[in-house]
């Protein structure tokens, strides 16, 4: 597979690779560069896979919505993300003490990560390719290319689109 981290502005897709399955690869071409596998539809949890590494997504709660960030082979907890209530907004925390703001557009069709100065770190655009699956990422120049965390952010990013697609599905 090839590092997600060098792949920062490229047209990407992700495939639903079983119809009945919440299993997904993004694809560069016809390249697989990572998975992401939903435990069961409403997606509980996760697992995410790339070059540069391999990661759990665990949702708990309902109102007050957390997501743990796990290393899928040490267990390490990396981070919390906790999504606001009644918004589309949510907080990243690193276990470092690092805060990413995140913010899904009111579509769902796109989610920004920023830095606690709100500088542009990562952003994630579905593009209407492959039914609305196509996926474009962006990094801010100076900031995603250090960002050791990039790989499993643009992975929850694609993660917390999907509930939200979900939730939209379920509400009808």
């Amino acid at each position: 597979m090839k590092a997600l981290q060098k792949l920062i502005g490229r047209g990407l897709d992700w495939v639903q690779t079983r119809a009945l399955r919440p299993e997904f690869v993004l694809r560069d071409g016809d390249e697989p560069v990572a998975t992401l596998a939903l435990s069961r539809p409403d997606g509980a949890s996760a697992l995410a896979t790339c070059a540069e590494g391999r990661w759990t997504f665990e949702r708990a709660g309902f109102l007050h919505t957390e997501i743990a960030i796990r290393s899928a082979v040490t267990g390490l907890r990396l981070g919390v993300f906790r999504r606001n209530l009644r918004s589309i907004r949510g907080t990243l925390t690193l276990d470092d003490g690092r805060q990413f703001s995140a913010a899904l557009n009111p579509s769902g069709m796109a989610i920004e990560f920023q830095t606690e100065a709100g500088e542009p770190l990562l952003r994630l655009q579905q593009t209407g390719r492959n039914f609305g699956r196509g996926l474009q990422l962006t990094g801010a120049a100076r900031t995603a290319p250090m960002l050791h965390e990039l790989p499993w952010l643009a992975e929850l990013g694609w993660y917390l689109v999907m509930l939200n697609r979900n939730a939209a599905a379920a509400a009808g």
